[in-house]
């Protein structure tokens, strides 16, 4: 299967990835009549990627399309393009799916465009975010961004042992608070 060039969680380091292609020995140049489609589930983020992609498009003359797709239509289409092989030029992964597009060969190995790239310095990321992307020594994609979790709760309501709770406990924790799964969050609820 052709490799996808697939940029992952970080639309904002596209500029630096990209403006490496043109010097690697065995790579055309850019199409600058192609269109470069990225897909995203978070409209929120639109207005300041769409200013990070016009201004690559000023430097390289490649134009970008971005597709704000819903986060459950995001999943679907997505897993539907890569059994199709119709993947998004670049796209945005969750931890939660990255595993399987990466032992499944659908991404780009990014290592060489690392290390011949003095703007990107792996020492830049949180160890565990960027680890997060990294099959057998190969980084797949670098983080645009992190989330913070945290479990908030009326102690006078609750008898909750903090020191016992792991992750999808706290996600427990807040679907039983709540009615369903906050969007955007997939998980396994144990009862520890």
């Amino acid at each position: 299967m052709k490799k996808l060039t697939v940029l992952l969680l970080m639309f904002c380091i596209v500029l630096s990835l990209v403006s490496i292609v043109p010097a690697a020995a065995d790579t055309p140049a850019l199409d600058t009549k192609a269109v470069l489609e990225v897909n995203i589930w978070d409209n929120n983020q639109l207005k300041g990627l769409r200013q990070i992609a016009d201004d690559w498009t000023a430097e390289t003359g490649v134009k970008v399309n971005i597709n704000v797709i819903s986060w459950i239509e995001y999943w679907t289409l997505l897993s539907a393009g890569a059994f199709g092989g119709q993947l998004p030029d670049v796209f945005w992964m969750h931890i939660n799916e990255a595993q399987n597009y990466m032992w499944a060969d659908l991404l780009l190995n990014l290592n060489p465009y690392i290390e011949s790239d003095d703007a990107i310095d792996l020492d830049n990321y949180y160890e565990g975010i960027v680890g997060i992307y990294n099959l057998n020594g190969n980084q797949f994609a670098l983080p645009k961004d992190h989330d913070t979790i945290a479990l908030l709760y009326n102690k006078s309501i609750f008898d909750i042992n903090m020191s016992k709770l792991s992750y999808i406990n706290h996600i427990g924790c807040s679907v039983s608070v709540g009615s369903e799964e906050p969007e955007g969050i997939s998980c396994a609820i144990l009862k520890l």
